[in-house]
C-alpha cells in the first residue's frame, strides 16, 4: 500500500481554513448521513418529506468549492491525486488532507457544515417534476452506519424510523421505476452480495449488503441524474459522465433477461465486458446506457472525487451568474 504525502503548503492551507460569517446566512437545511462504520469523508446528507402528490427528496452535499478554489495549491493537490484511494477497514489515501475531507468538509453529526442542496420534487410515478439547485448549510442530525439505519427500520420507539421507513418505501419505487425503464446497473445477481453498478460492472463481495446501501445508491443516482439534466437544459459545459454499449451489444430487454438467467458471476462478469463500453468522461453529452439516461454526471462526491469537485465549481457559477470556471475545451 503506497500513499502520497501531501505538501507543506496544502497542509497549511487546509489548516487555515476559517468558514466567514456569511455562510450561515445561507438557508438552514436538515439531514442525515449514512455510511460505512468507519467513514470519516462524509460528503453527503439525506432527508426526506412526503407530499400529497409524492415526495421531496434532498440531497445535502459538502461545499467543497467554496474553499478548494482554482489554481490553489489544494486544487493542484487535487488535480495530482483525482479520487481518494480506498484500501479496506478504513484505511484510504484521501485526494484532500485529512483535516479538510475528514474534519472541517466533512459533515459529521451537529457539526455546522456548509453545503450545496439538491432538492428534487417526485411525483407518485417516480418523475421528476421540480429540481432546486442552493447554497445551504447543514448540522447533521444523526450520523449512521449502514448497518444502524436498518436497525432503526424495526425500531418504533427511534425517532428516526418513520423518516427512514419513508426512504426505503421511495428506494424500492425508485429502483423499480429504473429498472422497467431499461436500466442495468441495479440488477442483483444469482447469489448474495453481488448485484451491477451504475457503469455496468458486477460487483462481487462477501459483505453484507444492507438496505441501506440501496437508499444511498438511489438517492445519489437521483441527485446525480436531477444535477446533469439541470446542466444540459441550459446547455451549460460540464463534467459528464457517460456510458455506452458496443456495436455488437443485443437490447436491452434481451440483455436483462440473459444477466438474471445465466448461472455464474464469471459468465456475467465476461458477458458484460463483450457487451459494454468503460464509462468515462467529457463535456459533450452522449448519454448513460446502464442506468439508461440522457444525461448523468456525478456531483454527490466533492470531497473524494475531482470530477464531482469541478461540476460543483460549474453549478455555484451558474447559482452566481458568474462566468463558468471551465471552457468546454478545458473539461
Amino acid at each position: 500500500m503506497t500513499t502520497l504525502q501531501f505538501p507543506p503548503q496544502a497542509i497549511a492551507q487546509a489548516k487555515a481554513l476559517t468558514f466567514p460569517d456569511t455562510l450561515w446566512q445561507r438557508p438552514q437545511v436538515v439531514g442525515i448521513t449514512i455510511d460505512g462504520p468507519t467513514s470519516r469523508d462524509l460528503d453527503d446528507a439525506i432527508w426526506i418529506e412526503s407530499t400529497p402528490t409524492g415526495a421531496i427528496i434532498s440531497v445535502h452535499i459538502a461545499d467543497v468549492a467554496e474553499f478548494v478554489t482554482p489554481g490553489t495549491v489544494l486544487d493542484k493537490v487535487a488535480i495530482a491525486r483525482t479520487t481518494t484511494r480506498y484500501f479496506g477497514e478504513g484505511s484510504n489515501d484521501p485526494m484532500l488532507p485529512r483535516v479538510l475531507s475528514e474534519n472541517r468538509l466533512s459533515l459529521l453529526e451537529w457539526q455546522d457544515r456548509p453545503t450545496l442542496t439538491v432538492k428534487i420534487a417526485l411525483n407518485q410515478d417516480c418523475e421528476i417534476e421540480h429540481v432546486e439547485i442552493f447554497e445551504s448549510w447543514l448540522a447533521s442530525k444523526k450520523r449512521f452506519s449502514y448497518e444502524e439505519a436498518d436497525e432503526v427500520l424495526k425500531d418504533q420507539n427511534s425517532p428516526f424510523q418513520e423518516l427512514l421507513q419513508t426512504c426505503h418505501t421511495w428506494t424500492g419505487l425508485l429502483n423499480r421505476k429504473r429498472q422497467t425503464s431499461g436500466a442495468i446497473s441495479g440488477i442483483v445477481t444469482p447469489g448474495s452480495g453481488a448485484w451491477i453498478d451504475e457503469d455496468g460492472n458486477l460487483i462481487v463481495t462477501s459483505k453484507k449488503r444492507y438496505h441501506a446501501h440501496i437508499v444511498i445508491q438511489e438517492f445519489m443516482i437521483l441527485a446525480n441524474r436531477a444535477v446533469a439534466q439541470w446542466l444540459a437544459d441550459s446547455d451549460t459545459p460540464a463534467l459528464y459522465r457517460n456510458h455506452t454499449a458496443k456495436a455488437i451489444a443485443p437490447d436491452r430487454e434481451t440483455m436483462f433477461q440473459a444477466i438474471v438467467t445465466m448461472g455464474s458471476w464469471s459468465s456475467i462478469r465476461k458477458q458484460l465486458g463483450n457487451w459494454l463500453n468503460r464509462a468515462e468522461y467529457g463535456p459533450t453529452l452522449i448519454g448513460h446506457f446502464a442506468l439508461n439516461l440522457t444525461a448523468y454526471c456525478h456531483f454527490t462526491s466533492p470531497i473524494r472525487r475531482l470530477a464531482d469537485l469541478i461540476n460543483h465549481r460549474i453549478v455555484k457559477a451558474r447559482l452566481h451568474g458568474e462566468e463558468l470556471p471551465y471552457s468546454k475545451t478545458e473539461l
